[in-house]
């Protein structure tokens, strides 16, 4: 399900500026990074783990049963070890771009309490790199629960780069390679889109690059990234930001929420019960955040020329997590572009009585074990 949807940046950059950092981003080698996920001891754990220069390593972590979703970086020794410390993620931006920017000199580790330590041995061998992750994972006592979890994660997916690079035409595209056979045909669509984006980004920047006009740069990276798993489901976030010489960048969201069971694409509808009137009180959820927020179209006394009011057409880029279902909104959606992206996450409390028993929804509130990777 591909979906219409926002832009990025929370922290508008001029446009020359935001250039001059994705070219340094991308002339730096790409990351490793991978998905791991299973059971550790007990409880079901998805990592999502990148390594970067000689021994920098990141880390996202999905613990849906306890509604948390942490990150934070560390390091890696030369024989595998990895050692991050985890805050709990108000995430703004997309994984990928936290990861890329985090990369980028002068970037701060996240503020908040560390919530758990990551301990995790990679395995390498000359026939793999790294298929299975020992993970302990202990929390501190910032968390309700100070337990230890420990075991043996399994390599759920590899991310798979591609890109280009022509003079000031830079271009890239970037998915998750999944080991299962029930999520083959989306990575298959994935890698198919992904060609196919950046065979058009590359071919217009070079028509533009022919006519003398390109200017500054002709630039674009487009991300996939996993942003949670439950029963047969898997929630998908898709981050794109270009430059083609405007005033400011351009970003954008899609999202996808996968059936494997019917190997087919949900939407927004097919989240809630079809015999309640969900729409109303969902829209007045959102819109409501959005106000406190401070999104300016959406106040009051917004001018009568540029005020919105929100219809179920604005929600169509969502996602599924540990803390809830939440809605993308990009510049110029419900504000001006100074104030940059808005993100709204319903808790799944707050949506009792609306959802859908045998659907995604229910299967993320209830933090069904993920069959999607079996």
């Amino acid at each position: 399900m591909a979906t219409p949807s926002r832009n990025l940046f929370a922290r508008p950059l001029v446009a020359v500026g935001l250039a001059l950092l994705l070219a340094t981003a991308m002339a730096a080698p790409e990351p490793w990074r991978a998905v791991y996920a299973g059971l550790l001891g007990g409880e079901y754990v998805l990592v999502d783990l990148t390594r970067f220069g000689d021994d920098g390593a990141s880390a996202r972590v999905l613990l849906q049963a306890r509604g948390l979703t942490l990150s934070g970086s560390g390091t890696e020794t030369a024989d595998g070890t990895i050692a991050i410390d985890l805050r709990a993620t108000d995430l703004r931006d997309s994984p990928s771009f936290a990861i890329l920017y985090g990369m980028l000199p002068n970037e701060q580790p996240a503020a908040g309490d560390v919530v758990a330590h990551l301990q995790a041995v990679r395995h390498d061998e000359w026939t793999d790199d790294g298929a299975v992750l020992s993970t302990a994972l202990s929390f501190t006592a910032a968390a309700e629960d100070a337990a230890t979890l420990e075991g043996d994660l399994a390599r759920a997916a590899q991310y798979a780069y591609l890109s280009l690079s022509e003079g000031r035409i830079e271009a890239s595209a970037v998915w998750p390679r999944f080991s299962s056979a029930a999520l083959k045909d989306l990575e298959e669509e994935q890698e198919s889109e992904g060609y196919t984006e950046l065979r058009a980004f590359v071919a217009d920047g070079r028509a533009t690059a022919d006519s003398l006009e390109l200017g500054w740069g002709w630039t674009e990276d487009t991300y996939r990234d996993v942003m949670g798993v439950a029963g047969a489901y898997v929630s998908i976030l898709r981050s794109t930001t270009n430059y083609t010489g405007g005033a400011h960048p351009n970003t954008g969201y899609d999202s996808t929420l996968f059936d494997t069971g019917t190997s087919g694409y949900l939407y927004l509808g097919d989240l809630f019960d079809a015999a309640v009137d969900w729409e109303t009180p969902v829209l007045a959820l959102v819109t409501a955040d959005l106000q406190g927020q401070g999104a300016a179209w959406l106040e009051e006394d917004a001018d009568s020329t540029l005020a919105v009011t929100l219809t179920t057409a604005d929600l169509e880029t969502f996602t599924l997590g540990p803390t809830g279902l939440s809605f993308m909104f990009g510049p110029y959606a419900v504000g001006p572009y100074a104030q940059g992206a808005f993100e709204v996450t319903l808790p799944y409390a707050s949506l009792a009585g609306l959802v859908r028993e045998d659907g995604p929804l229910a299967a993320f509130r209830d933090a069904a074990l993920p069959t999607v990777f079996d």
